[in-house]
């Protein structure tokens, strides 16, 4: 219900700065991804609200195809960002090699930012590397339980469930974000009007 609310608002807030843009899910068992639209659509107060009863639809997904998903969003000419709203619940061991895929797909160096939505540790790990790679940004939400609580905090980018965590886990960042630079990264891109989907989790709480 959070996440859906603030995808709603990000749609308000921000698409109005774009020219066009596109909406991707997981299927649910599968994690196949499916489309919204044929194409990119302009942010038409038709095609927002046709967007926003798409997201009310929305069901977890366990394990979706990123790689797919990205190639999909990719293979749009006029994709100039891509945002991954995910907990990051993948095969560890496949981590590496998912990032090697992704750097091998985004040939024209599309930023790619990460949104971790109460993540693990490593799966929060693979979200930060996946943008620190990829010219993007990265940011942790954590929500509130069944209570129907505000949102928590959303500067913080550790949520409060993985404080204990903190210490080995930004080491580990650190050497891995380093390791990346060195293996995949160009000169950083400067990157104008950023759609940030943060700020529409921000007005959840407003």
């Amino acid at each position: 219900t959070y996440v859906r609310a603030a995808l709603k608002r990000a749609l308000h807030a921000q698409m109005n700065m774009k020219t066009s843009f596109q909406l991707i899910r997981f299927m649910p068992g599968s994690g196949e991804p499916r489309l919204w639209s044929k194409s990119m659509t302009p942010p038409t107060d038709e095609a927002i609200q046709a967007a926003e009863d798409w997201i009310d639809n929305l069901l977890p997904a366990q394990g979706g195809q990123l790689l797919t998903a990205i190639h999909y969003a990719l293979a749009h000419n006029d994709c100039d960002e891509i945002y991954i709203v995910s907990a990051g619940v993948t095969d560890v061991s496949q981590h590496d090699q998912i990032l090697r895929d992704i750097r091998g797909l985004n040939t024209r160096e599309v930023p790619i930012h990460c949104v971790g939505v109460n993540p693990e540790p490593m799966g929060e790990l693979l979200l930060r590397n996946i943008s620190e790679s990829n010219h993007g940004d990265f940011c942790s939400k954590a929500f509130s339980g069944g209570s129907g609580d505000a949102i928590r905090d959303a500067a913080s980018s550790i949520s409060s469930q993985d404080a204990r965590w903190t210490s080995w886990r930004t080491n580990l960042v650190n050497e891995k974000s380093k390791e990346l630079c060195d293996s995949f990264k160009k000169q950083r891109m400067s990157i104008g009007g950023q759609i940030r989907i943060i700020e529409g989790m921000q007005r959840e709480e407003s």
